[in-house]
């Protein structure tokens, strides 16, 4: 089974005060058998309007990813997303950013729903 693209959910991000924007942008992380985590994919960072009482009118984001989950010798890959947020002023000017890695995901293979390991899932990983 390979993993074929990671398909993340937009957040609900609001501006910290009126006339603002935000964005967001996530990173794909890869490891072998416990090794040091790589990073292996970086989305563009979505940039909207957004207001303190009204998120930002963002879309889901994918990465294509094919890579198996068994390399050869049985060496398993762990992925991991972590994803950055991003708050502007006005004039566009970066103002502070947070990141948060997800913790929650949903299995599908062959466009089947297989698993997830919580109740509010935040991103996929799509098998084929």
């Amino acid at each position: 089974m390979k993993l074929k693209r990671i398909k993340v959910m937009p957040p609900e991000l609001y501006a910290l005060a009126t006339g603002q924007s935000v964005g967001w942008r996530f990173v794909v992380q890869r490891r072998y058998d416990s090794g040091s985590w790589k990073r292996i994919f970086a989305s563009v960072i979505q940039k909207r309007a957004a207001a303190p009482t009204e998120s930002g009118a963002f879309s889901p984001m994918v990465a294509h990813i094919r890579t198996p989950a068994l390399l050869p010798g049985g060496v398993g890959a762990e992925y991991r997303i972590r994803v950055r947020f991003y708050w502007y002023d006005a004039a566009g000017e970066p103002l502070t950013q947070a990141r948060y890695r997800l913790p929650e995901y949903d299995v599908f293979r062959d466009g089947t729903y297989v698993w997830t390991d919580s109740h509010a899932c935040h991103h996929a990983w799509i098998f084929e």
